[in-house]
């Protein structure tokens, strides 16, 4: 006579979870792109503009050389305004310079995402270039954005390594909260839209069969 167990464990089939993980996973992948890019680029802004505010600041000191009467409060004045424009021309070169590194780094991580998810059989061909257009241009967007502010942050702050710190901390949150937007309510209809503007594309239009009328019987 068989002895049944009564542990669920031992009865119920092993059910593997690889796929469901991984999906998430490449998920998070996608959603690292602004991480990674903050790290770079903020550190750069942040250097860009020191120097920037550097140079401000020395010329603004060869012309106050000869103005010893002027007022304090005027002088406080044009120094915050120098280092307003010494922060917006780091944000202007973080700006031109985080589009392009974010479209590097979201082609790269998208390309492997959806590559695997293909793989797999998760996606179809047509689908998964649908998913990586519409996520190269989503998170180039999203990094060129939360890069730049987190510069921004970071160059306002005057204490060096803490205004790093902050800048990068508030691009990466940034970017995580819109690409989790993305990923959950935007990222299924835009590659679906990609997806079938290509589908057209690669069949062409195709003119309607002429239909002929038969011909009349006397």
């Amino acid at each position: 006579m068989a002895i049944q167990s009564s542990n669920p464990t031992l009865t119920t089939p092993s059910k593997s979870y690889f796929s469901a993980a991984n999906s998430d996973n490449m998920s998070g992948m996608r959603m690292a792109a602004p991480v990674v890019g903050s790290f770079n680029m903020v550190q750069d802004a942040v250097k860009f503009s020191r120097n920037q505010q550097a140079i401000v600041g020395a010329q603004y000191n060869q012309a106050m050389i000869g103005r010893a009467g002027q007022g304090m409060f005027h002088q406080m004045g044009e120094g915050i305004g120098n280092d307003i424009r010494g922060a917006a021309g780091g944000m202007f070169h973080n700006l031109l310079g985080a589009v392009k590194s974010s479209f590097i780094i979201s082609a790269l991580l998208s390309g492997v995402s959806n590559l695997y998810e293909l793989c797999t059989g998760k996606t179809k061909p047509g689908q998964a270039l649908g998913n990586f257009v519409a996520d190269t241009a989503a998170y180039t967007g999203i990094g060129a954005v939360s890069t730049t502010i987190g510069g921004l942050i970071g160059t306002l702050i005057p204490i060096p390594f803490l205004g790093t710190a902050l800048g990068i901390a508030v691009g990466s949150g940034i970017g995580l909260l819109l690409g989790k937007l993305y990923e959950d309510n935007l990222r299924k209809s835009l590659s679906g839209t990609i997806a079938q503007g290509v589908e057209s594309l690669g069949h062409g239009s195709t003119p309607a069969p002429a239909t002929q009328t038969p011909a009349p019987t006397h």
